[in-house]
């Protein structure tokens, strides 16, 4: 189970951060080395976390008050 869900998970995280990068540097982005595939699952991960984050952060600030 943990197998699958963190090939399902890296194949999201990359697929998004795949296209974010290819969008940020207007499609020159090749991410041809290995080294690229942490950094496109990096960026898919922040991606895909920061609506989340933002949600839990606007909650609690609307409770704080």
């Amino acid at each position: 189970m943990e197998a699958l869900l963190e090939v399902v998970f890296g194949v999201i995280c990359y697929r998004v951060g795949y296209w974010v990068l290819r969008a940020i540097t207007l499609g020159r982005f090749t991410g041809k080395s290995s080294y690229w595939f942490a950094v496109v699952c990096t960026v898919g991960a922040l991606v895909l976390l920061s609506p989340i984050i933002t949600i839990i952060a606007w909650k609690l600030m609307a409770s704080a008050r």
